[in-house]
């Protein structure tokens, strides 16, 4: 996985909240910023991550997790 330990920790809590299964609209809620900003973090992640949905990084992630020392 092209390394969650580049994300900033903005992108990290956004993140987090994607792969519950959380739509831009509801982390921004959660967060208090605007959508508009959690669509921004979201394809900086997602090219960080070389994810090109929202369903790849969850499964990135699925797969992180599943390895040892390692936390999605």
């Amino acid at each position: 996985m092209a390394g969650l330990g580049t994300l900033t920790g903005r992108q990290r809590e956004i993140f987090e909240l994607l792969v519950e299964g959380c739509s831009n609209k509801e982390i921004a809620r959660r967060l208090g910023v605007l959508e508009g900003t959690v669509k921004v973090h979201v394809r900086a992640m997602m090219q960080k991550l070389g994810a090109r949905n929202r369903t790849q990084v969850a499964v990135l992630a699925a797969r992180c997790a599943r390895r040892p020392g390692h936390a999605a």
